[in-house]
């Protein structure tokens, strides 16, 4: 690979229904296709299309893939330089045998995913190793008004404005009321089990955003 390429991901309620579809509108077959993952690449223009189940539709992730790993170092060390929370992953078995990759958000809330490949893909047919980072589940409630919540965004851990810490990947039990903010948060597509929020009433104040517990980025800087 001689330059990056951008990639978008999208949330789908049924991965190879969707690949199917995408095959068809692009005239080309996905690279991989399984029940829980499908990517797409595409020449002209440079872009990774990819596919994972959750049971509301729409984008998980934007993101490119990077030629190698100098690129990788220099976008992180600008994000550093900026004072841009971000966090980095080593040799992560994702949809390809190994990854190395930053994580962040920008400032609207969308989650961007910065990676090379460490190696070469493996048999696109073989079974799919675990992506415990966007598969979503449902956990029902259980007796006496708790929820159990697993936090799946792209840092470390994160905190409510009440002080409950999620840590990624980690199941976490919750009440009523931090359900309730939860819900009303914009991180709220980020933890499975979530229920769904009811409907709001009219002049109800916005819940307090949920936050990385890194560093935080300065007003006004931009990478």
């Amino acid at each position: 690979m001689s330059a990056p390429r951008f990639q978008l991901s999208f949330k789908v309620g049924d991965v190879r229904a969707s690949a199917d579809f995408l095959a068809l509108l692009l005239g080309t077959q996905a690279v991989q296709k399984h029940a829980d993952y499908a990517r797409f690449e595409l020449n002209d223009p440079p872009l990774l299309l990819s596919l994972v189940p959750a049971e509301k539709a729409g984008l998980d992730h934007l993101g490119f893939r990077l030629p190698n790993r100098d690129a990788l170092d220099a976008l992180r060390a600008r994000l550093t330089a900026a004072g841009i929370p971000h966090e980095c992953e080593e040799n992560m078995p994702c949809s390809h045998p190994q990854q190395a990759k930053l994580w962040a958000h920008d400032p609207s809330g969308n989650v961007w995913e910065l990676y090379v490949l460490e190696e070469t893909d493996a048999d696109a047919s073989g079974p799919m190793p675990p992506t415990p980072h966007r598969a979503k589940t449902s956990t029902p409630a259980s007796a006496g008004g708790t929820y159990h919540v697993t936090y799946r965004g792209p840092f470390a851990e994160v905190r409510d404005e009440a002080g409950v810490v999620f840590r990624r990947n980690e199941t976490t039990c919750i009440d009523e009321a931090t359900c309730r903010r939860l819900q009303q948060s914009a991180a709220a597509d980020q933890f499975d089990g979530l229920p769904d929020a009811p409907p709001r009433s009219p002049g109800s104040a916005d819940a307090p955003p949920v936050r990385s517990t890194q560093a935080k980025r300065p007003r006004g800087r931009r990478s």
